[in-house]
C-alpha cells in the first residue's frame, strides 16, 4: 500500500472526493473511471484505506473475463453461505445478506476493480447495494476501447459520485520520475518519458524502472538522464498487449501500417487491411485523427513502438517502399519526422533531399539528435 500510495500524484482532488463521499451522512457511493493504466485501481486501494483508518470494515473483489463465465463469480469469495441452486432472486438476496452482514457497527465498504468485467447479475447485485445504502460502494470502470459502463446509471441516477482519472500532466510526471530515481532528472528525459508513457502512471513507471535496469537511465553529476533508444521492455510490452485486447487479422494490419509509417492516410491504412478494420479500431478508441488532412495514427505513442517491434523486417520493408511514395508527396509539418524516417528506412530517397533536410531540421528543433544525423549526416546550417 505505501508503495501505491506513493504514486498518488496528481489525485489530491479525487482523494477529497473520497474523503467527504464517504465521510458523508450517509456514505456515498464511488465510481472511478479512467483508461487502462491511469491508476483506478490504486485510487480506489486508497479509499479503502482512508475508510479503514476511519473504522470502517472493508471487502474487496476484482472482475476478470474468466470469473464472468459464473453468475456472482468475482464476488464468490464474499458469499460463503450462497446456495448456487437457487433462482436470481434468491441468490440476489443471500448475497445482499452476505455482503451488508448483521449492520452492526460502522457501514461496511465494499470495493470493486474493472466492474465492467463482471457478470450481469453481478452488476444488478452491486445496483442492489448503492440503491439500499446498507453498505458503500468503491467501484472502478476502464474507458476506452469501446468498453460500455455497467456503473453508469448509479452515477447518471445520482447513486454515486463519478471520478475520472486523466493522464499525468508534465510535472506531475516529472514528479513521479524523481520520486522513483530519488533525485533531479534531466529535462529532455522528462519529456521524452511523459511523451512516451502519454502521462500513464503505469506506462510511465515501468519505463522508468526499465531504465533503472537496463542502465540506459543512468546518473551523472547529480542529475538523471537517459541514454540511447527508449524500447518498450517485454514486460511493458505485455502489459500493452493486454490492453490492447484481442483483434483480427485486418485490424493488425492495420496497426503494423500505422506502428510502421507513423502516421499515414486512411485510404491507405484501409487499402492494406480493410474498411471494418480501421472502423473497429476507431471505434476502440485505438486509432485517431493525426491532425487532419485524413491521416490517421495509432492512438497511444507507446501502443506505436510496441506494435511496431512486433513487425517482422521484411514486413515493415514491403510498407515502407509502399507507402514512401505517397509520404514525401504530402501531409502536415508535425508529421514531417515520420515521413522522413520511412523513406530513410525504405531506401527510396532519390529526389527526397529537400525532405530530409527539412526532417532533420525539425529533429534538431526537438533535440532528437539521432534521428537528425540519421536525416542529414553531411553538416547543414
Amino acid at each position: 500500500m505505501a508503495e501505491e500510495r506513493a504514486l498518488l500524484f496528481d489525485r489530491d482532488a479525487a482523494c477529497e472526493i473520497i474523503v467527504g463521499a464517504l465521510g458523508a451522512d450517509p456514505p456515498g457511493n464511488l465510481v472511478i473511471v479512467g483508461p487502462a493504466g491511469v491508476g483506478r485501481t490504486r485510487l480506489a486501494r486508497e479509499a479503502l484505506f482512508l475508510a479503514e483508518g476511519e473504522g470502517r470494515p472493508t471487502r474487496w473483489a476484482a472482475g476478470t473475463r474468466a470469473a464472468a463465465r459464473v453468475p456472482l463469480g468475482a464476488l464468490a469469495h464474499l458469499l460463503p453461505a450462497i446456495h448456487t441452486g437457487a433462482d436470481t432472486l434468491a441468490l440476489l438476496q443471500q448475497a445482499t445478506r452476505a455482503i451488508v452482514g448483521d449492520r452492526a457497527g460502522p457501514r461496511r465498504v465494499l470495493g470493486v476493480d474493472d466492474v465492467h468485467l463482471l457478470d450481469p447479475l453481478s452488476v444488478t447485485l452491486l445496483h442492489q447495494l448503492a440503491a439500499g445504502g446498507a453498505v458503500s460502494l468503491v467501484l472502478t470502470v476502464r474507458t476506452g476501447n469501446a468498453v460500455q459502463d455497467p456503473a453508469a446509471t448509479l452515477w447518471k441516477d445520482g447513486l454515486a459520485i463519478r471520478i475520472e482519472l486523466q493522464p499525468l500532466q508534465r510535472e506531475d510526471a516529472e514528479l513521479l520520475i524523481a520520486h522513483s530515481v530519488n533525485g533531479q532528472v534531466q529535462a529532455r528525459t522528462v519529456e521524452r518519458l511523459w511523451r512516451l508513457s502519454g502521462g500513464n502512471p503505469l506506462y510511465l513507471h515501468e519505463l522508468v524502472e526499465d531504465g533503472l535496469r537496463t542502465g540506459r537511465l543512468r546518473q551523472y553529476e547529480n542529475l538523471w538522464y537517459w541514454v540511447g533508444e527508449m524500447v518498450p521492455s517485454q514486460r511493458l510490452s505485455e502489459i500493452v498487449l493486454a490492453h490492447l485486447g484481442e483483434l483480427d487479422a485486418d485490424e493488425w494490419r492495420a496497426l503494423h501500417v500505422l506502428g510502421t509509417a507513423g502516421t499515414c492516410s486512411v485510404e491507405q491504412v484501409v487499402e492494406l487491411s480493410s474498411p471494418d478494420a480501421v472502423a473497429a479500431l476507431e471505434r476502440r478508441g485505438m486509432i485517431d485523427d493525426a491532425g487532419g488532412s485524413g491521416e490517421v495514427r495509432v492512438a497511444h505513442p507507446l501502443y506505436t513502438e510496441v506494435v511496431r517491434s512486433l513487425v517482422p523486417e521484411a514486413a515493415r520493408q514491403r510498407i515502407r517502399r509502399r507507402l514512401a511514395r505517397d509520404q514525401a508527396a504530402g501531409g502536415r509539418d508535425e508529421h514531417l519526422l515520420h515521413r522522413a524516417a520511412v523513406l530513410l528506412d525504405s531506401g527510396v530517397t532519390a529526389h527526397s533531399g529537400p525532405l530530409l533536410t527539412a526532417g532533420a531540421r525539425h529533429a534538431v528543433a526537438r533535440l532528437d539528435l539521432p534521428l537528425a544525423e540519421r536525416l542529414a549526416p553531411m553538416p547543414f546550417g
